[in-house]
């Protein structure tokens, strides 16, 4: 067996085809070929098929090798194309090899025609290989553009003056300064004196020694701003090692260095305010919040006293506790709910900042707290969070200093102590919500289980009087149809129809009302076993359908035995009712994704119209409208509760004469075999 070779022939004798096939198969190849004559013929097969090389008869009737020549490079296809000819002169194949052609060959000298086709296969296989390598290396360039140019951080390069060759967008955006001024200056420029004796040692040690180094520097950006960086620097070679420069990533750390002054402050706080913190943790009432707050206050420096008061939103003290103030509290806590406020209280309303009042005999009047302590410094400060204003945090220093650590410690606490506040109110109106919640889905529950043992009561009880009331309609008709005059026939059928579908209603009401109530008898159920049930039920009814009904092997799920089989009956039963003139098929089948069994009863019928599928779970939506049955509307929404029922969901997918394929799913924790 040779080498599989496809040819393109052009060429209009045959005996010269066959020849040149002969010649390939003698040369180890076991060539497929289709000989064309005409334009027409050669793009066509050049569309219909791969080829791996074109042999060419110079001169046809209709066509030449030129024509071909242009024709296959229109295509852009890149096929070996050997012309092969007996009347061709030396300019003239000179003239096709450069228009294009790869070999030329005289037909008595055939035997150059494997060696050609071997050499051009080869060469075609190198350029295929090139053009590979190409599209890969631009992609690779493209890919790499997009990362630079994209990434969060700086990239910088300098030559071995120290000068910038690139920048990427994102060190434009650090600096503020647009490509075009940044490329060819010195990086050095970039920074103060003092980073300057940094990035020069910096700069000398990539460009000598050639090594990889990582340090920090502030650079000054175009608006004068100091900007802290990271800068990992390595080194560039050129293809003979020589050091051509270095290469860097620049990382903003501006938020890391504000971070670090932060940590340094809250370290230098953090043992005054550590109790205050578990207080918040620890304490869910507001009163024993304030209690302890102002008591970790005075301990953690000798303050006077320390009081905190909360109002609601119309101005009343809600609670109020001191440390250290004594019986002139109360007076001021009656103060603070008339006018004019406590000038306190006015400047934290005014100003939801940390304050200081120095001049507090000036500044506060006849307040009833200034006769205690007429020298000290108040420390004012808000209870906000999130632009609401709870209370008030008031602290008397001792010796009428208020530094600017203090001023940030009592920032700090009483934010938190209000964000405390807010997280014990959201708390209290979670417990009340739930506690409604609670008693809402118990009244849900007591409603739902009344209204189903109404259902089933009105339907049961309905039962027996429309019984009578369509067994009477009937015997009328059996003994006075065409015995009265058309109008009473009319009546008397309407009669016994209206009854029917009213039995049918009941009947179908009475089975829905049923599909939730089942909560008990609940045992591990074979669903490939239940389909097979409801196949031999509805066997007398597929038989005439024409149907065929398969399946899949079905898991066995935790489930109400009859439910399952009702579920099932319905499904394969709407795809009987709603078939189309095609045999009709049905199958059921079951994946397993994530937590869920996800069943699908599939058909090939009518289908399901967009108009009908929002609807056709709902009770009493007649899906048959669409094709002129006669049902209730009842069985897809008993299928619908009877899934739900275990934790699961029931959807259509369809489009008309497309069929439709019915999908539920049940929870496998329910399940008691995968």
């Amino acid at each position: 067996m040779g080498t599989p070779l496809r040819v393109l022939i052009v060429e209009d004798s045959e005996d010269d085809t066959i020849l040149a096939v002969r010649e390939l198969q003698g040369g180890g190849y076991d060539p497929t070929f289709v000989r064309v004559e005409t334009a027409d013929a050669f793009s066509t097969a050049l569309q219909q098929q791969d080829w791996d090389a074109i042999i060419c008869d110079y001169a046809l009737p209709q066509f030449s090798a030129p024509e071909a020549l242009s024709l296959l490079q229109e295509s852009a296809l890149d096929l070996p194309f050997i012309i092969v000819s007996g009347v061709i002169g030396e300019e003239t194949a000179v003239a096709a090899m450069k228009a294009g052609a790869h070999d030329y060959i005289m037909k008595d000298n055939l035997s150059r025609l494997v060696p050609a086709i071997q050499r051009e296969l080869r060469e075609a296989e190198v350029r295929r290989q090139h053009r590979q390598a190409q599209a890969a290396l631009r992609e690779s360039e493209q890919r790499y553009r997009v990362l630079v140019e994209t990434m969060g951080d700086g990239l910088i390069s300098v030559d071995r003056s120290g000068a910038l060759i690139y920048v990427n967008d994102a060190f434009c955006t650090m600096l503020g300064y647009p490509r075009n001024e940044l490329v060819g200056k010195p990086l050095v420029e970039l920074c103060d004196d003092a980073n300057k004796a940094i990035l020069q040692a910096q700069l000398a040690e990539l460009l000598s020694q050639g090594r990889q180094v990582e340090y920090e520097l502030y650079y000054t950006a175009q608006s004068g701003r100091q900007l802290p960086v990271l800068s990992t620097a390595m080194s560039l070679y050129d293809a003979e090692g020589e050091i051509t420069g270095s290469f860097a990533v620049i990382k903003d750390i501006t938020e890391r260095k504000e971070a670090q002054q932060r940590s340094a402050h809250l370290n230098s706080l953090l043992r005054a305010i550590s109790c205050i913190h578990q207080l918040i943790l620890k304490q869910p009432d507001p009163q024993g919040l304030l209690r302890g707050a102002c008591e970790c206050i005075l301990r953690t420096r000798d303050y006077l006293w320390a009081w905190m008061m909360l109002r609601d939103e119309e101005g009343g003290v809600v609670a109020a506790y001191q440390s250290g103030v004594g019986e002139s509290f109360a007076a001021f806590c009656e103060a603070c709910e008339q006018e004019p406020l406590p000038y306190c209280l006015q400047t934290a309303l005014r100003d939801p900042q940390t304050q200081v009042i120095e001049e507090v005999g000036a500044a506060c009047g006849d307040c009833p707290l200034v006769s205690i302590t007429p020298a000290s410094t108040r420390i004012v400060t808000p209870l906000v969070h999130e632009g609401r204003f709870y209370g008030l945090l008031v602290v008397a220093t001792t010796d009428g200093v208020a530094s600017a650590e203090e001023q940030a410690l009592f920032s700090d606490v009483a934010g938190d102590i209000a964000f405390a506040l807010r997280m014990i109110e959201m708390d209290k109106k979670r417990q009340q919500a739930e506690r409604r919640l609670r008693e809402t889905t118990a009244e849900l529950a007591r409603s739902n289980v009344e209204l189903e043992e109404f259902a089933y009561i009105a339907s049961h009880d309905l039962k027996e009087p429309l019984r009578i009331v369509a067994t009477a309609a009937q015997l009328l008709a059996r003994q006075y149809q065409d015995q009265l005059d058309e109008d009473a026939d009319e009546l008397i059928t309407s009669a016994v129809d209206g009854a029917k579908r009213m039995e049918r209603l009941i009947s179908d009401l009475l089975a829905y009302s049923r599909a939730g109530r089942a909560d008990k008898d609940l045992e591990g159920v074979d669903c490939g076993l239940v389909v097979d049930e409801v196949c031999r039920s509805l066997a007398a009814t597929i038989d005439e359908a024409g149907a065929q009904v398969t399946r899949d092997e079905l898991p066995t799920v935790t489930a109400n035995a009859a439910q399952m089989n009702q579920l099932f009956q319905n499904l394969i039963g709407n795809a009987i009712k709603f078939r189309a003139d095609s045999p009709l098929r049905v199958h059921v089948s079951a994946t397993r994704e994530d937590d869920y069994w996800v069943f699908a009863v599939a058909d090939n019928g009518m289908g399901i119209d967009p108009e009908y599928q929002d609807h056709i779970f709902t009770l009493f939506q007649r899906l048959d409208r669409q094709a002129g049955g006669s049902g209730t509307g009842a069985g897809l929404a008993i299928c619908k509760k009877i899934v739900e029922r275990y934790g699961g969901e029931i959807w259509v997918e369809s489009a008309p004469g497309e069929g439709a394929t019915f999908y539920f799913a049940l929870p496998i924790k329910q399940q008691t075999n995968d």
